[in-house]
């Protein structure tokens, strides 16, 4: 897996993360989710390997998860919450970080540290 973050220009918390990654001097690509959606290949395989609930990575606040009319609770496979994502990535919670085979969400911003300093 390459070294990436999923980030959101408009989203504190993914500026605050990228920034402590730059004064740490990291390199990492810059991926703008919401400019160029993430493939749904990719968005399984992060999620696979941070082993989470789907309730984790998904922004169920957001209103187009409302007018989706989802639920949390939806029985749903994973490859079809996959899909809604791909097809709706405001719905994706940020930041993510993959570094070094590590992959999480950076919210709060400081789980960044056990990211970047975890041994795969």
């Amino acid at each position: 897996m390459r070294n990436v973050i999923y980030y959101n220009s408009k989203c504190s918390k993914s500026r605050t993360v990228l920034a402590i990654l730059e004064e740490k001097n990291i390199d990492i690509e810059v991926f703008e989710y919401l400019k160029d959606p993430i493939d749904i290949q990719e968005l399984s395989f992060i999620v696979e390997k941070m082993n989470y609930d789907w309730s984790v990575i998904i922004r169920s606040k957001e209103e187009r998860f409302k007018e989706l009319g989802l639920s949390l609770e939806d029985a749903k496979k994973p490859e079809e919450w996959v899909k809604i994502l791909r097809d709706n990535p405001t719905l994706l919670e940020r930041p993510i970080v993959a570094y070094n085979d590590n992959v999480g969400i950076c919210r709060p911003t400081e789980n960044i540290f056990a990211i970047i300093n975890s041994k795969a």
